[in-house]
């Protein structure tokens, strides 16, 4: 394990130490960071830490500006009731007296490299913050107007266990929230920062009633979750090549993301079919006959050829019998959505 320091200075008995890493929390951590002062030349020393031996070895170093929003004081400002935008924690870093996220309660899960954004509430609702890319992000919702004093306002706890790419919020209006984005386990990127509101059916528990052998829904999965125990919805990756077509008898399940929840019970036993209709992005659909999340079992055959923005299921409901109907955004995507239902051949005429 190595540690990084930056000096300025043309004799080494005059060298003044700008800066030094602090101590690493995960193998990987090996930084430091400077306010350059332009046309000063600088030497960047690497050593080992602690005087250990483990610390002796190859090593690629490199250096790239801090983002502009790495500094709490210096957070993004953004507004309204949704929206994303472009974001990094490339070459960020942490700040004195910030504090570092621990899932368990002990260990450290990120080395500190964070960006901020704050964000006054618009409406009394809960609201999802969400960092998404190919790298893993804490986020982190917290009030308070300097960084040693934050409070923590991020969701439930079964939230903060469930995701790392995502924090809720139960937001008051007027209220101000800082948006604190960060790595997991030292890993840095790009990443989609995007906040919108929580469908109201987001959580398994809050399922919109659907009634009737005929049924059309206006729905959206954009500020949904995931939440802990959520089965797994069935998707087809919208790329998939002929040879996985063919080494793959039925499409893959993969955890849900960014799903919603509807809530049927059948009248009588009749073939059924549940198809979803996705505004430019393509819906996974599953149903589920169970009271709980710990007793879904998925029912029904997927439609896999249904479309490039549809999805469809097809099952044989028995009378009295209640339906849980997921539906997901494959690979995470989010929008607006038609969700229907046709509890027999004869009702669809």
């Amino acid at each position: 394990m190595s540690t990084v320091g930056v000096m300025s200075g043309d004799l080494l008995g005059k060298i003044t130490v700008e800066t030094m890493a602090p101590k690493p929390l995960f193998p990987d951590d090996r930084y430091a960071t400077l306010h350059a002062v332009a046309g000063t030349v600088y030497s960047v020393v690497v050593e080992d830490w602690d005087y250990s031996l483990d610390g002796m070895g190859p090593f690629t170093l490199n250096w790239m500006p801090t983002p502009k929003n790495d500094n709490f004081a210096k957070a993004i400002p953004i507004k309204g009731n949704s929206g994303h935008l472009a974001g990094t924690n490339l070459g960020a870093s942490v700040e004195k007296d910030e504090a570092i996220p621990t899932f368990d309660g002990t260990n450290p899960d990120s080395i500190g490299s964070s960006v901020w954004y704050q964000w006054t509430a618009p409406a009394n609702a809960s609201y999802r913050f969400g960092a998404d890319g190919k790298t893993h992000h804490i986020v982190t919702v917290t009030s308070g107007e300097s960084v040693d004093s934050l409070k923590d306002e991020t969701g439930t706890a079964s939230h903060k266990a469930a995701a790392k790419y995502f924090a809720t919020v139960n937001a008051v209006k007027g209220a101000k929230y800082n948006i604190q984005v960060e790595d997991y386990h030292a890993e840095q990127g790009d990443f989609d920062f995007n906040w919108a509101p929580r469908p109201v059916n987001d959580d398994f528990g809050n399922a919109i009633l659907l009634e009737g052998k005929v049924m059309t829904v206006e729905g959206t999965n954009a500020g949904s979750t995931d939440e802990i125990g959520e089965p797994a919805s069935i998707q087809e990756p919208e790329e998939t090549t002929d040879a996985e077509k063919k080494d793959s008898d039925a499409p893959a399940e993969v955890p849900a993301r960014r799903s919603v929840w509807y809530r049927w019970t059948a009248s009588y036993s009749d073939p059924t079919v549940f198809t979803v209709v996705g505004d430019k992005f393509k819906p996974a659909l599953t149903v589920y006959t169970g009271t709980a999340l710990n007793t879904l079992m998925p029912v029904g055959v997927e439609d896999s050829a249904a479309g490039e923005t549809t999805d469809r299921m097809s099952f044989t409901a028995v009378a009295g019998a209640s339906y849980y109907i997921l539906v997901d955004g494959v690979d995470g995507k989010t929008g607006r959505f038609s969700l229907s239902g046709v509890s027999s051949v004869n009702a669809a005429k």
